[in-house]
């Protein structure tokens, strides 16, 4: 870090720490600093003015930025995730790349924006069209948010709240919307060719003249939806098509599905334990397949199928199961620890003890149970299910 970000974070230590500014509610002023790749985690920056500022890769995770004055601010890469940017200025800001997982960003203004220098020429910051291209927005809370012409291209907004929100015009070119909530959404002239829509929730949004092709909206919900001037061959609302079925599953994770098959026949002498950590598994389908003893470590499987599958002693760790379909899975012995399971479906699961043997075969005296621990629930369907055969500790509902 040079000796100049290295003066810039004092200042903001020195403003933080000082009980005068507090009092007073003075807003701290980071006006065109360059604070790339600070560590900002959780810090209290709300009403900051930060025009210009260069946050390149910077670590905001947390931190509140509500009302925050970002115009032209260069965030490419920066981590905000579950950060509070409600009705925060954005307009003409870099978010390419960015990680806005779990980020408050209701009311917040991204449409585009360029200042001027005095002289009306160059030296000026901020974009005529914002950039927020492959940036991870998923289950942000995007609610009326101002995103009119706003390029998300390639952008992943799974489970994402834009309800009301204004995307007007907007690239959303190759986007994964898959879940989102849209309700009253303005979508008119957007460009949605290659966005995947599975599953969203489009009751009275505007998507006239939207431009598609290959736009994915099986099981989408378009009650009231306006589609006028979209070419509708453009589109794919076959609800059959929401799961990946096996037949067209990538071929590493067809392979990988093969030798645990081959490894459970064989009682571990041939073939291997399936490992899916961090594999996208997305509406895959998954169902009634014994998949015992894989490992699913941070996997993203929001929307797959899971029904009837036997998943004994498995491992879900941090796993994205949001809107997953577990039910009546077998899962003695499966670990969710800081598992994303909201609105999942586990209906009817089997839960409980599995013993544990050794290399040999023998009994160890060890049992293993289902745990939630430190899980994320709300809004999932456990009907059926004996919750008290679980490790439930610091379960989260909210």
């Amino acid at each position: 870090m040079s000796n100049d970000q290295d003066r810039n974070l004092e200042d903001i230590r020195q403003f933080l720490t000082s009980a005068k500014n507090i009092q007073r509610g003075v807003p701290l002023d980071l006006t065109r600093k360059d604070l790339s790749g600070a560590n900002l985690i959780g810090r209290e920056l709300t009403g900051a003015r930060m025009a210009g500022a260069k946050l390149v890769k910077a670590r905001l995770a947390r931190a509140s930025l509500l009302e925050a004055d970002l115009f032209g601010a260069d965030l490419a890469g920066a981590d905000l995730q579950a950060a509070d940017m409600r009705r925060a200025t954005l307009r003409g800001v870099t978010l390419k790349g960015a990680n806005l997982n779990g980020a408050n960003l209701a009311g917040a203004d991204f449409r585009g924006g360029v200042m001027m220098d005095a002289g009306g020429n160059g030296g000026g910051f901020g974009l005529e069209v914002s950039d927020l291209s492959d940036c991870l927005m998923e289950y942000a809370n995007a609610e009326r948010a101002q995103l009119a012409g706003v390029d998300l291209s390639g952008a992943s907004l799974a489970g994402a709240n834009l309800e009301g929100a204004f995307l007007f015009g907007a690239n959303l070119g190759g986007a994964n919307l898959a879940h989102a909530k849209l309700r009253g959404a303005d979508l008119g002239d957007a460009k949605l060719a290659g966005a995947t829509l599975v599953g969203a929730d489009l009751a009275g949004a505007n998507l006239s003249n939207a431009r598609v092709g290959g736009t994915n909206l099986a099981g989408a919900n378009l009650e009231g939806a306006k589609l006028d001037g979209v070419d509708q061959a453009g589109l794919m609302l076959d609800a059959s098509g929401a799961l990946i079925a096996r037949g067209k599953f990538a071929a590493a994770i067809a392979r990988e599905i093969d030798a645990h098959a081959e490894w459970l026949d064989s009682r571990g002498r041939a073939g291997r334990a399936a490992n899916f950590d961090g594999a996208n598994l997305a509406l895959y389908d998954l169902s009634k397949l014994d998949l015992s003893g894989a490992s699913f470590r941070g996997a993203k499987l929001a929307g797959a199928s899971l029904e009837g599958a036997t998943l004994l002693l498995a491992n879900f760790a941090g796993a994205d199961l949001f809107r997953a379909n577990l039910a009546r899975a077998t899962l003695h012995g499966a670990r969710f620890q800081e598992a994303h399971l909201r609105d999942a479906r586990l209906t009817g699961a089997h839960v409980g003890e599995v013993p544990i043997n050794d290399a040999a075969g023998k009994p160890t005296g060890r049992k293993l149970r289902t745990s939630f621990a430190r899980a994320r629930v709300k809004g999932a369907d456990f009907k059926g299910v004996d919750i008290r055969q679980c490790d439930t500790d610091e379960l989260v509902k909210d």
